[in-house]
């Protein structure tokens, strides 16, 4: 087959039906290991709000169904299995920042994130910042400004109220993802002390304003005189509990700084579900048909493809696009790249 028919033929399989997916373990967190609050809780200060599905309050309003951080302060949360690294996306983490007036401009409130192995040993997901150099007591900054903190999107899954929104859908729930294999060259998985195939606890740590600079030096800026609030965590890849048939989908931004879009599936292209096929830009949906029309197919057989975009794309920009796909059997993968 030739590769510029991969994504036509892919097209045409938009008449298929979809089954719903099978999980036998829950994809929330279910254990609170630690609570130490800092200063700000106020009435929402039980930590068993962060266990269970996400309930989301949507584009323009933050939920109360949340544990409050405190300025500084912490939640260490334990699921049901542990967390795995696998293709793309491996957990999404939900605070409940929200949309002001008619921006794309969000009232987040944000944390650092940070996986251990052995409960004692936590590395933190590396920072990057590109937002505005001053802060307020209730500013809003572009969804993009940060890369490797939660809390920066809106959260839009709610088990009852949008049921149809699954929560592992990165493009439509919200929240952000991570993956980490973002970790691999930390210390302590050199000094074999973290284990990234084995994730046992995951702790939230509440940004203070000003305090601590990112990779680049830059100083890292909290549009919020309060603290961070947790909503969520949902799980895609646990320990255990990996099908080889699941499809996978990849976000990249290449040393040339064009963006990449990987999907495979090993029961071939045509077992992914184009109706399932999901991309938002600042959380926002994207169509994905006008995102292929600016790219090229750079590989591409009957088990997936490559897309690359034809430009290359500036430095520092605070956007962040997302991507979620299913097979026929409701398998799912997602991923987000922020484009710093």
């Amino acid at each position: 087959m030739r590769l510029l028919m991969i994504v036509p033929v892919f097209a045409l399989a938009l008449l298929a039906d979809s089954l719903p997916a099978q999980t036998s373990t829950s994809p929330f967190a279910t254990i609170v290991y630690s609570y130490k609050p800092g200063l700000g809780t106020g009435t929402f200060n039980d930590p068993s709000k962060a266990l269970g599905a996400p309930k989301g309050a949507g584009a323009s309003s933050g939920s109360f169904d949340v544990v409050t951080l405190g300025v500084g302060g912490s939640l260490t949360l334990g699921f049901a299995a542990p967390i795995m690294d696998g293709p793309g996306a491996d957990f999404i983490v939900f605070e409940n920042g929200f949309y002001v007036g008619q921006t794309l401009r969000c009232f987040a409130e944000v944390f650092f994130v940070e996986v251990s192995s052995n409960g004692k040993d936590f590395a933190r997901f590396p920072v990057s910042y590109v937002g505005p150099n001053a802060s307020g007591p209730f500013a809003a900054f572009l969804v993009g400004s940060w890369r490797g903190l939660g809390g920066t999107t809106p959260v839009l899954a709610h088990s009852v109220l949008r049921p149809g929104i699954d929560a592992r859908d990165a493009a439509r729930a919200g929240g952000d993802a991570f993956d980490l294999s973002d970790l691999k060259q930390h210390p302590l998985v050199k000094a074999q002390k973290l284990n990234l195939h084995r994730i046992t606890h995951l702790r939230l740590v509440d940004l203070v304003d000003g305090t601590v600079r990112d990779q680049a030096n830059r100083l890292i800026r909290d549009p919020s005189a309060g603290s961070a609030d947790v909503d969520a965590v949902a799980v895609l890849n646990f320990l255990g509990h990996q099908d080889p048939k699941a499809p996978q989908a990849q976000l990249e931004l290449t040393k040339s700084r064009r963006l990449r879009l990987r999907l495979r599936d090993t029961e071939g292209i045509l077992d992914l579900d184009p109706a399932k096929l999901h991309m938002s830009i600042q959380g926002i949906p994207l169509d994905f048909w006008g995102f292929v029309s600016q790219c090229r197919v750079v590989q591409g057989d009957a088990k997936g493809f490559t897309l690359e975009t034809l430009f290359s794309l500036p430095k520092d920009l605070p956007v962040k696009l997302s991507l979620c796909v299913r097979d026929k059997a409701g398998r799912i993968a997602s991923d987000s790249v922020v484009l710093h």
